[in-house]
């Protein structure tokens, strides 16, 4: 599988497409071993690297606990990874928002935007997020207009206690630089 992987982001490269990838991260990830994976996908000439923390929303915990074990990480376990993590991560092109980073540190509070990055599937608009599916939609209005997104979030829903995923903080990023100056000029220094 990891060979096949290789071989298209070859093959992708050499077409001239711009190439990022997603990583996600469980509680036995090591920090080193990313070091090496991405120091290994820079070599390959990856674009982007995206970075995130497993979610262990209640419907998955039961079936992983099922099959052996827990896979995630708490928010404070997931938060001291990244702290630990940040030297290392540094010089690779990752494609988090220095704000996300940040958050993912424990460094800064951000509200969930899920409504910011919606997912659409054959069924419709699925919603709340990503992860959770409380129902499918026919628009995105009807998304918005029947989601009761002040409950949803860390500290509202068990489902999100210890969500940091990328799909809901990481468009919160993007709304929160747009708040403060150095937070826009902190944006705006990553993108160059």
């Amino acid at each position: 599988m990891f060979a096949a992987a290789v071989a298209g982001i070859r093959a992708a490269k050499q077409a001239g497409f711009q190439v990022t990838t997603n990583t996600t991260l469980y509680k036995t990830t090591d920090v080193d071993e990313i070091a090496v994976l991405f120091g290994y996908l820079s070599e390959l000439g990856v674009d982007g690297m995206m970075i995130s923390p497993a979610y262990g929303y209640q419907a998955v915990r039961e079936t992983t606990s099922a099959a052996g074990g827990e896979l995630f990480m708490t928010r404070a376990e997931a938060q001291a990874w990244f702290r630990a993590a940040e030297p290392v991560l540094r010089p690779f092109p990752l494609t988090a928002t220095p704000i996300y980073r940040e958050f993912l540190r424990g460094e800064r509070a951000l509200e969930c935007a899920a409504w910011a990055n919606p997912t659409r599937n054959i069924r419709g608009w699925k919603g709340p997020c990503y992860l959770i599916t409380d129902a499918h939609y026919g628009s995105y209005a009807e998304l918005l207009a029947k989601t009761d997104w002040d409950h949803l979030g860390p500290g509202r829903d068990p489902r999100c206690e210890h969500c940091l995923m990328h799909c809901g903080f990481e468009p919160a990023a993007v709304l929160q630089s747009q708040k403060h100056l150095r937070d826009a000029v902190k944006m705006a220094v990553w993108q160059l």
